[in-house]
């Protein structure tokens, strides 16, 4: 891997099928649930995906560039909210992803060229990932990243962290005599 880049849901769907080099794709998307409930029955739910179309994973064309796809489904959000109700129905990135992201990379990143990690806007979770990938995978300052959206700053520090060998359900001692 010599590259990544962070783009919008849409952009990732229509660059799919025209890459030209050896390629994997982080697909991250808005789970279902939110903004608002999904109303009941097949004809609800279609309407909901329609208005609402990050809450499940795109449907990627064919591409035999394509090392591997991993998609992971959390929430746009840093923290907790204080609804309990609505917190107890919201997914955010945590360690189990972070680790799930960085077993995926180890295994495509020798096979290929182009790392895509895409989110609904390309702003914030997506730029995130690709800061981290930047400055632990490839070497190089994160800051583009950070010019170019608003990362996710909880997505940037548990992916970072496990990057950094953190894995927190090792137990660490504190300094002893």
């Amino acid at each position: 891997m010599n590259k990544v880049i962070a783009v919008m849901r849409e952009a990732a769907v229509d660059y799919f099928p025209d890459i030209q080099m050896p390629f994997a794709v982080v697909s991250i998307y808005t789970p279902p649930g939110y903004p608002s409930p999904i109303p009941n029955g097949e004809a609800g739910l279609a309407a909901y995906l329609k208005k609402y179309p990050g809450a499940q994973a795109p449907m990627f064309g064919e591409n035999e560039n394509c090392k591997g796809i991993l998609p992971l489904g959390f929430f746009d959000l840093e923290h907790t909210i204080h609804d309990k109700d609505l917190n107890d129905s919201l997914i955010l990135f945590d360690y189990d992803m972070a680790f799930a992201l960085k077993e995926f990379i180890d295994s495509v990143k020798d096979d290929i060229d182009l790392l895509m990690v895409h989110c609904d806007a390309g702003v914030s979770r997506s730029q995130a990932v690709r800061a981290v990938v930047l400055r632990s995978y490839l070497k190089e300052s994160d800051d583009i990243a950070f010019r170019e959206g608003t990362p996710n700053m909880l997505v940037y520090k548990i992916f970072l962290n496990v990057m950094l060998g953190y894995d927190p359900h090792k137990l660490y001692v504190p300094f002893s005599e």
